[in-house]
């Protein structure tokens, strides 16, 4: 089955040349495509990236500065795995290889052509397992949650989750005993479960509240059944909020 995350995706365009930015800007616009995040450099990219609910990067292959759209690229991926379009108005062997790496859904040229920007944004999300058909998803019964599971819906209590994650291109809900692929994205997760007992910590996870052990603002990490989760600059706030400290 082949679905689309969302008919109008929020997109980050990471560009060092802001005439370009604003030219594919305008282009996005006319697609349908308007939420749209813009970054200039490495840094900003991966900043904005982790406050944000990024689904899809059009990455310039040739940033100004130490690092470079594939460096950026990386990163990004290294956090959760969104599909990336590569664009540059030179080519070379070299660069298109180490783009490559990246597993790009597109290597387009700078021609900024409608019709390659939109079939590329289109055809990644095409086949992205994790990402269910709506009503298709999830079911809640007060302590006991039906994750669809390949064909079927298992029943787990949710006491028992330790953590729901995004590793690569599928979500999994962590056990203490299992770790249960499911398909459902985790904004449509968070979206369903029960605010006092999960909260977003991360791009990448939703942690069980009364499973967390320890807390380390400055280090961004929150210890659950002795592991160590990353806490998102954009959800510390929440995570604060929801927690009580002395």
């Amino acid at each position: 089955m082949t679905s689309q995350s969302s008919s109008n995706p929020q997109i980050l365009i990471v560009e060092d040349d802001r005439w370009f930015m604003t030219i594919l800007e305008r282009v996005l616009i006319d697609l349908g495509y308007d939420q749209i995040i813009k970054a200039t450099t490495f840094e900003e990219a991966c900043t904005l990236f982790e406050e944000n609910e990024i689904e899809i990067a059009v990455v310039d292959v040739n940033l100004g500065g130490d690092k470079t759209g594939i460096e950026a690229a990386k990163q990004i991926k290294s956090i959760e795995d969104i599909p990336i379009i590569f664009m540059t108005s030179s080519y070379f062997d070299e660069v298109y290889e180490e783009a490559k790496q990246v597993n790009p859904v597109a290597f387009l040229d700078k021609d900024l052509s409608k019709l390659k920007i939109r079939q590329a944004i289109e055809l990644a999300f095409v086949d992205r397992p994790h990402r269910a058909e709506e009503g298709e998803e999830a079911a809640i019964l007060t302590d006991e949650l039906f994750l669809k599971v390949g064909n079927k819906y298992k029943k787990i209590q949710l006491k028992e989750v330790l953590w729901f994650e995004l590793e690569g291109k599928y979500a999994y809900a962590k056990t203490n005993s299992s770790k249960l692929p499911i398909n459902i994205s985790l904004n449509k997760l968070a979206e369903k479960l029960p605010k006092a007992d999960f909260i977003r910590i991360h791009q990448s996870y939703i942690v069980n509240i009364h499973r967390i052990t320890s807390v380390n603002f400055v280090e961004a990490s929150l210890e659950v059944d002795k592991n160590m989760l990353p806490i998102g600059r954009k959800y510390k706030k929440d995570l604060q909020g929801k927690l009580y400290f002395l």
